[in-house]
């Protein structure tokens, strides 16, 4: 991640600590002021109106008590939250192993969900204060506050297989999102309300006895191999293999790096690891925001991309859209839509528009990223997007950066056609899609 999660931990908490600080010294100043005024200019009103008196007083004193109690609450929270993030990571490690918590999760946490304090990584689930080893993840459970409490917030909690827990209760607007995906990359967890897991460890405590509850049960096994990333069932190993993969990486790498769930990967051919978890969110977005659902309509669309943002006389080049025809042939495969031997075939002619069309990978993500502005609507999305593209220029090791604009396509196709086993081109009239009206994503 570009900052230190003791820099962001540290920042959540101060933050915190402040707000607390300005209400604390607000009913501090306000209680003050009451006396002043009763015990002065209101002596006649505190005298003729006691019943009032008293409410307003209660009202202070109970304002003033709760925000005392808060501000040490959260200045004990601020204190101790890198204690606190080492013994909740020291539990899961043998004795010893656990040198830097914070350098072990700077190297794997990838980085917030949605905008949430939800940090995640390939080995590590960070909730404010609070860190868990992913393995060990029994279930995840949610509890509506906005329906008992005064809160309009949704408490998520996540259990191990040891009993241990930790929550956050994020805004509703993020609720189911972030919920069904956390179950979704952890499908072996048990899943539901609160009170499923209330009512779950009151049965098991019956049965238990003197052993206690076995939170180990929470979970279901899993079936074969599984990804180290989103714990579900891996379909392929679809490791890069050729360089020609990676420059079609390069082409919709704004996209890549502007995924807010952080699935993106530029170690994997058609940017994610294939997994059946990436290949059912893909033919989900496949069907909903292209009306795509089959071999020949994906082919179409790509076809009409291409004839729409190529170069052509007195007609700029879009890489809006050339950059979404590599995407959508990379879609395809992590889909099942196409095999990886086809993605490579089928892209060859959006590679040549590309490299006909632009000068230089910035040239070409210049373009993609005006298109992606117009067509956003939401501004928070393309802040962060344009975030994310100006750390994937300014990073030396980037994609953009390692891989070459103006390299020989003839030369690394036949490279990757090698590998992968294809034995004939892209015939670029099979497909005519000139006359395709665009779908949006």
């Amino acid at each position: 991640m570009k900052e230190s999660v003791k820099t962001l931990q540290g920042r959540y908490f101060r933050k915190k600590f402040f707000v607390t600080l300005g209400w604390t010294v607000f009913w501090y100043a306000l209680c003050y002021a009451l006396i002043e005024f009763f015990y002065g200019p209101g002596l006649a009103f505190a005298d003729g109106h006691p019943y009032w008196m008293g409410v307003i007083f209660g009202t202070g004193f109970v304002g003033f008590c709760i925000c005392t109690a808060y501000f040490f609450v959260r200045l004990t929270a601020l204190l101790r939250f890198k204690k606190r993030i080492r013994r909740s990571m020291e539990s899961y490690l043998p004795d010893g192993e656990l040198s830097d918590p914070f350098e072990t999760l700077d190297r794997d946490l990838r980085g917030p969900a949605l905008g949430t304090e939800i940090y995640i990584g390939c080995d590590w689930l960070l909730f404010p204060g609070r860190a868990m080893n992913r393995d060990a993840i029994a279930g995840v459970f949610y509890e509506e506050l906005f329906k008992s409490y005064l809160s309009r917030k949704v408490r998520l909690t996540v259990v191990d297989d040891r009993g241990e827990s930790m929550y956050l209760d994020i805004p509703k607007a993020f609720h189911p999102t972030v919920y069904h995906w956390l179950i979704e990359i952890h499908p072996n967890a048990s899943n539901g309300q609160h009170q499923a897991l209330i009512n779950w460890i009151n049965n098991q405590a019956k049965n238990a006895g003197e052993q206690g509850v076995d939170y180990k049960r929470l979970k279901s096994a899993s079936s074969g191999p599984v990804s180290r990333w989103d714990r579900s069932t891996v379909l392929e190993d679809n490791h890069i293999a050729c360089q020609y993969e990676q420059w079609l990486l390069a082409a919709y790498s704004t996209y890549l790096v502007g995924d807010r769930f952080f699935d993106s990967d530029f170690s994997y051919a058609g940017g994610y690891e294939r997994t059946a978890y990436q290949q059912q969110v893909v033919l989900n977005t496949l069907d909903s925001a292209w009306d795509i659902r089959d071999k020949g309509e994906l082919l179409r669309t790509v076809s009409s991309l291409v004839g729409r943002g190529r170069k052509r006389p007195q007609t700029p080049p879009d890489g809006w859209h050339l950059g979404r025809a590599v995407m959508l042939l990379g879609y395809g495969y992590i889909s099942g839509l196409l095999t990886r031997g086809e993605m490579v075939k089928y892209s060859l002619d959006a590679a040549y528009a590309i490299q006909q069309s632009f000068s230089s990978w910035k040239e070409l993500l210049d373009s993609h990223m005006i298109g992606f502005m117009a067509w956003a609507k939401d501004p928070k999305n393309i802040a962060f997007r344009r975030r994310r593209y100006r750390e994937l220029l300014e990073d030396p090791s980037s994609v953009v950066n390692t891989v070459p604009f103006q390299a020989n396509l003839p030369e690394l196709y036949r490279e990757a056609a090698s590998r992968l086993g294809i034995t004939d081109y892209y015939d670029e009239d099979e497909f005519d899609g000139d006359d395709l009206e665009e779908e949006e994503t």
